[in-house]
């Protein structure tokens, strides 16, 4: 995400308000959805709105760029609004249903509901899991920009988060 601006300046020939306004866009649509993402994790269940949630997310990632070896995708500022619009979808789908999950893991290993301290650890954790990846991502981004284009980047984040979905959705559901 730190990178958007200056890849949609030097890429896309977008200026600093466009580049504002995808951002904004981004986190509008998250706000927006994440009530009725919490509604429908509630009515069919963590597990189940984890698995395509899982899936939705690399994919998004790999056509925010878009990947490289994806030629049939022009990037195009269109292409970069569109995709982080749906980013700004993608994120509540994949980190709303995670803290129930974590407490049914509780659950499941230790043959009782979580005692508040835990829970109230595993809520903490939760919360501060996004600012810390906010944090990390954009110091890696710093250090890999000169190295990596921005297509490179976000297609091998796409990747990297596909197969940690795909573990992340095995697991919950052996568990679960």
């Amino acid at each position: 995400m730190p990178l958007i601006p200056v890849y949609a300046e030097e890429q896309l020939g977008a200026s600093v308000v466009w580049s504002g306004t995808a951002l904004l866009i981004n986190t509008g649509v998250t706000s927006i959805t994440s009530p009725a993402i919490g509604w429908i994790n509630d009515k069919v269940g963590a597990a189940r709105l984890l698995a395509p949630a899982s899936l939705f997310l690399p994919v998004v990632y790999v056509c925010l760029g878009p990947l490289p070896l994806i030629s049939f995708i022009t990037p195009s500022k269109t292409q970069v609004m569109v995709a982080l619009a749906l980013l700004g979808a993608s994120i509540p789908m994949n980190s709303i249903p995670l803290l129930p999950i974590a407490l049914k893991v509780y659950e499941i290993r230790n043959k009782s509901p979580a005692p508040p301290p835990v829970a109230k650890f595993l809520v903490a954790m939760f919360c501060c899991s996004f600012p810390t990846g906010l944090f990390i991502g954009s110091q890696v981004s710093g250090f890999i920009a000169p190295y990596v284009t921005f297509g490179w980047s976000t297609g091998a984040l796409g990747l990297i988060c596909c197969l940690q979905s795909i573990l992340c959705v095995a697991y919950c559901y052996k568990l679960l």
